[in-house]
């Protein structure tokens, strides 16, 4: 079994929901569509991004254990 996060395309609202490996369809508790996009989640805590926005935070001291200002 494993936890996704999906968004529902119907009704927009995003949701978790626990699967089976072999589940090929999953119904939004929202509304009941199974119209639904699996999201990815997110690596470290940062979602990966290019060019300098994706170094702020080294830069700023946040693995350091400083404040970022």
């Amino acid at each position: 079994m494993a936890l996704n996060d999906y968004t529902c395309l119907k009704c927009k609202l995003p949701f978790e929901a626990l699967t089976l490996v072999t589940e090929k369809t999953v119904k939004c508790p929202h509304c009941g569509s199974k119209k639904v996009k699996k999201q990815f989640p997110l690596i470290g805590g940062y979602q990966m991004q290019s060019g300098p926005a994706s170094i702020r935070p080294r830069q700023a001291g946040a693995f350091k254990g400083k404040s970022i200002k």
